[in-house]
């Protein structure tokens, strides 16, 4: 990774106030490096975190944490935050089969919670068609409704793919749900350093390594095994597919695709509504709503 020239940190964007992805008091930051690590036996020897007693799942972090003494003890940790999903495609299904030892995660990390997923909104199913396992609930303009009749339910965007990709802001409008009402999704094998500023409704997938000072906006996607480097900003509803890797710096606009393996050199930008093709190389920085593809990435075409 590419160390910071004084040039790249005096063009760093400070974090938005409220209502532009992400707000400076109300982001979600680690209290430490924390790290997830899927099952351990109940009962196992030794944990100095005291989850060893938890079925799902367990959690090591170096340093304080605050997720270790939640309020009312590890028996909190019990508890699980009810989600629903918003559309019912294959990232649905992905996100109940990861459901079980992630965390539903909010403002402060002391909130976290595993998950329970009790259902999916989607315009092009009828109630009570099944999704995983999981019953439809209804359309995307019942959301709200369903919101007022259960105040502790939070919600996940779960729609993300090269020819859906654009319409992730249209759900999240037909939706009409306050921020307050989604939560992040963190999967097992997530590691963030502390500095990582997160908004609400991410999904960060297993394998997952964010740098130092990096800022993830709202409703971004972060597939398996993905590298976001130092001082990166990711904003609202980007998607990092499995295995990209983002150097130092880099900046990803607004709803903008970065396909699987793709590799994108320090200092650059990917321009809003940008499609970076999988496997592609990036050394130069990318035009709003274009396509490009290659090593080293070249222009395709316009969306």
């Amino acid at each position: 990774m590419s160390g910071t020239t004084p040039e790249a940190e005096n063009r760093r964007v400070p974090l938005p106030s409220s209502g532009d992805g992400i707000s400076a008091a109300g982001a979600a930051r680690v209290g430490s490096a924390l790290s997830l690590t899927p099952l351990r036996p109940h009962g196992a020897e030794d944990s100095s975190d005291n989850l060893n007693d938890l079925p799902s799942y367990s959690l090591t972090a170096s340093g304080p944490f605050p997720l270790r003494v939640p309020p009312g003890g590890s028996a909190a940790l019990h508890e699980k935050r009810e989600l629903i999903l918003l559309c019912g495609g294959g990232l649905a299904r992905e996100l109940i089969g990861y459901s079980e030892g992630s965390l539903a995660v909010e403002d402060d990390y002391t909130d976290a919670k595993p998950i329970r997923v009790i259902g999916v909104l989607d315009d092009g199913m009828d109630e009570g068609d099944d999704v995983g396992g999981v019953p439809v609930l209804g359309k995307m303009p019942d959301a709200q409704r369903i919101a007022q009749e259960k105040p502790d339910v939070r919600f996940v965007l779960a729609i993300s793919a090269p020819h859906t990709y654009k319409y992730r802001p249209q759900v999240i409008q037909r939706a009409g749900l306050d921020r307050d009402r989604y939560a992040t999704f963190l999967m097992p094998g997530a590691h963030l350093v502390p500095s990582v500023r997160i908004g609400r409704g991410v999904v960060l997938f297993p394998g997952v390594v964010i740098g130092t000072n990096a800022v993830i906006e709202d409703h971004v996607q972060i597939w398996p095994n993905v590298v976001v480097s130092h001082d990166c900003r990711l904003e609202q509803y980007t998607t990092l597919a499995s295995s990209a890797s983002l150097n130092g710096d880099v900046r990803v606009g607004r709803g903008a695709y970065v396909g699987s393996g793709a590799l994108v050199r320090e200092g650059l930008n990917i321009g809003e509504d940008a499609l970076v093709g999988m496997g592609a190389v990036v050394l130069r920085d990318v035009d709003p709503g274009t396509v490009v593809v290659g090593n080293p990435a070249k222009y395709l075409r316009d969306i």
